[in-house]
């Protein structure tokens, strides 16, 4: 053996004895560590690999699961916008609470509606209803509605008092009615 094979050889040496003495000593720094009689045993390179696709395989379908989950851009979009008309419409209600007040009156409260519209000189009669928390108007109304919804699907207290609000309109409520049949 020349002097440089026996210089590497020993240097090896040294080098494991340095890397097993420190592995002792954190071994024994760690408490109630112990290490069975066939020394410890790794696992080999295949179960390492076996080990690694299923934690991918894993990894890869909470990914793909999460990626389902995920809205697109437009659809975030188109959201957004929905519960910004969503927003406005709940604005207009409460602003018309505020300016019309809360519905006083019960369910099965019958009106008549005395109505002159600011267009014209003529006076309409109207006989009302409340039925199921809206106002069923007697007649048709002619021309554009300004006031949403139509007769047929009934009125919401703001829109049966933004209608009364389009003319001069007298409203007598019924509190007695007679059996006539």
């Amino acid at each position: 053996m020349g002097d440089y094979e026996y210089y590497e050889d020993r240097h090896a040496a040294e080098d494991d004895s340095l890397v097993y003495g420190y592995a002792a000593e954190m071994i024994n720094a760690v408490p109630n560590l112990s290490i069975p009689r066939g020394g410890i045993q790794f696992p080999t390179t295949q179960e390492l690999a076996k080990d690694l696709d299923e934690k991918f395989d894993e990894m890869f379908s909470q990914v793909k699961e999460m990626g389902q989950k995920m809205k697109s851009s437009q659809e975030l979009i188109s959201e957004a916008e929905n519960l910004r008309q969503q927003a406005e419409r709940l604005e207009q209600i409460a602003e018309q609470r505020a300016k019309y007040g809360e519905d006083p009156f019960k369910n099965g409260t019958v009106f008549k509606v005395d109505m002159r519209y600011r267009s014209s000189s003529r006076s309409y009669a109207y006989a009302v209803i409340k039925v199921g928390g809206k106002f069923y108007l007697s007649g048709r109304m002619s021309g554009p509605s300004t006031i949403g919804g139509g007769t047929a699907n009934g009125y919401t207290w703001e829109n049966f008092v933004a209608w009364l609000a389009q003319g001069d309109a007298t409203v007598w409520r019924a509190r007695q009615l007679e059996q006539v049949l």
